[in-house]
């Protein structure tokens, strides 16, 4: 993450360096914790994954599996790049 500040001067605003700054967030990829969280509904709760997955309209149901297929994909160079 990038945080650029800004700083208020008697000529205007000046902007400073940027600076990256890391959270605890940043190495959680959401489309990773998405599937995960699909998958452990699946097992825990297969009635209500069930009616989440196919109670949705075919767009709905089109861009969950796009999302799902981004999630291996990104899963696969996450251990790539750890292994």
């Amino acid at each position: 993450m990038v945080l650029i500040c800004c700083l208020c001067s008697d000529d205007g605003w000046s902007s400073c360096e940027e600076e990256s700054l890391q959270t605890p967030l940043d190495s959680i990829d959401p489309y990773v914790l998405l599937a995960d969280t699909l998958a452990a509904m699946q097992a825990h709760n297969p009635v209500r994954h069930q009616a989440l997955v196919t109670g949705s309209d075919p767009g709905v149901q089109a861009a969950l599996q796009g999302l799902l297929a981004l999630s291996v994909e990104k899963r696969q160079k996450q251990l790539s790049r750890q292994g």
